[in-house]
């Protein structure tokens, strides 16, 4: 199953400090911690101009719904971030 998130931002430089937060805070493989969530769901992030890509995949919807509600909130927080950084 498969999941793919788009979200803008003002500008292509906000957009590559996303994915690099996005890629630091995404849990992986090798954290012990979430090991069993994470062989159940993987993401996949990218820029494409001013807009992030994400994609979820995973093995079962449960699985998928619950790395794309974290993901979803983990933008959120990003992006209200990158909003309060310009002023707005």
């Amino acid at each position: 199953m498969k999941a793919v998130i788009e979200t803008g931002f003002a500008n292509a430089n906000a957009a590559k400090k996303a994915l690099s937060v996005m890629k630091t805070t995404s849990p992986k493989a090798e954290d012990e911690d979430d090991s069993a969530a994470v062989k159940r769901a993987e993401v996949t992030f990218s820029c494409k101009g001013s807009s992030l890509h994400c994609v979820v995949s995973a093995k079962d919807f449960t699985a998928l719904r619950a790395r794309v509600t974290s993901l979803l909130r983990d933008l959120r927080v990003v992006y209200d971030a990158a909003e309060a950084a310009q002023g707005n």
